[in-house]
């Protein structure tokens, strides 16, 4: 290693790659997972709080996550909303696990990006590619062609 790069410094033509698949599974709520609820408001409302059941309560089995809405006057009306509601939450857990396991792939394939992590060295002033990992050399014309398996064993 050069006197110069004693600090750590990463070289200004270093270059990171990382390959992550795209998931295309998109979150389902299995209904047979959500126990309803119906119950009586509270607060503000007069008699039909007290004679109607128009509060609804959803929970996941799964999580117990609940979801609650007396917003409205009517049961089909709350109900809609706290679908909404759960549905929101669900997916929010769901994508925030998805989230870290995608950043955990990168952060695995990246490295730090020190020189010592390095994978090939492009020398296109010499029409070279070198692969460190197998120690095989190739003109860069034959990489431009697709021909990377000339790098491996």
């Amino acid at each position: 290693m050069p006197p110069t790069e004693r600090n750590g410094r990463v070289h200004t033509s270093t270059v990171t790659v990382a390959v992550i698949t795209e998931n295309k599974s998109l979150f389902k709520l299995n209904m047979n997972d959500v126990e309803t609820k119906y119950c009586r408001s509270q607060g503000n409302g007069g008699q039909n709080i007290n004679k109607v059941n128009t509060c609804v309560v959803l929970t996941h089995l799964p999580t117990g996550i609940q979801a609650k809405c007396q917003e409205t006057r009517h049961q089909h009306k709350n109900e809609e909303i706290a679908w909404k509601k759960l549905k929101e939450h669900l997916l929010e857990i769901h994508n925030k696990g998805q989230v870290s396991t995608e950043n955990l792939d990168r952060k695995n394939q990246v490295g730090s990006g020190m020189r010592g992590d390095k994978r090939r060295t492009y020398q296109v002033k010499h029409n070279i590619v070198t692969d460190h990992v197998t120690g095989k050399r190739t003109d860069m014309n034959s990489i431009y062609k697709g021909e990377i398996q000339k790098l491996h064993p």
